[in-house]
């Protein structure tokens, strides 16, 4: 009887732990319902302007669009689909469409950058490819690039 006891309590002990949310998990999910929205990154390079509107639904999933304006060329237009996540350090995005056709050929894309920041009005990613910080501001929904 004594065993089937202390078998019950140290099994309600560790399912405690095993249910509950620890600190850092709590804190991912509310940078994560932070992230959630439209948010707007603009930059300029000699004759080439890009504007790139991010969605990301609380669902997981994100929209990319992309517009690369070269002065005197005009504006190119690309629109990206795909799946996002937040693991605590890291913001991911999986594409798996671009202007509206899925990718083939099992090509997977991926964009992973460490998170420096993120407030109600703005995030920042540390781009490692291209050696700078990048910051999104929050813009209305339905912000065109």
């Amino acid at each position: 009887m004594r065993r089937g006891i202390l078998a019950l309590l140290v099994m309600a002990g560790t399912g405690g732990l095993w249910g509950c949310d620890t600190a850092q998990d709590r804190r991912t999910e509310e940078v994560r319902a932070q992230l959630v929205g439209t948010w707007l990154h603009e930059a300029e390079s000699g004759r080439v302007k890009q504007r790139r509107v991010l969605t990301l639904g609380s669902d997981g999933q994100f929209r990319d669009r992309l517009s690369v304006t070269t002065a005197g060329e005009g504006t190119a237009r690309q629109d990206f689909g795909g799946e996002w996540s937040y693991d605590g350090t890291h913001f991911k995005r999986r594409y798996l469409q671009q202007d509206g056709r899925q990718f083939s050929g099992g090509k997977i894309r991926f964009a992973t950058f460490p998170l420096v920041s993120v407030s109600r009005t703005d995030f920042v990613v540390d781009d490692n490819i291209q050696g700078e910080k990048v910051t999104f501001r929050r813009v209305p929904e339905g912000t065109e690039p």
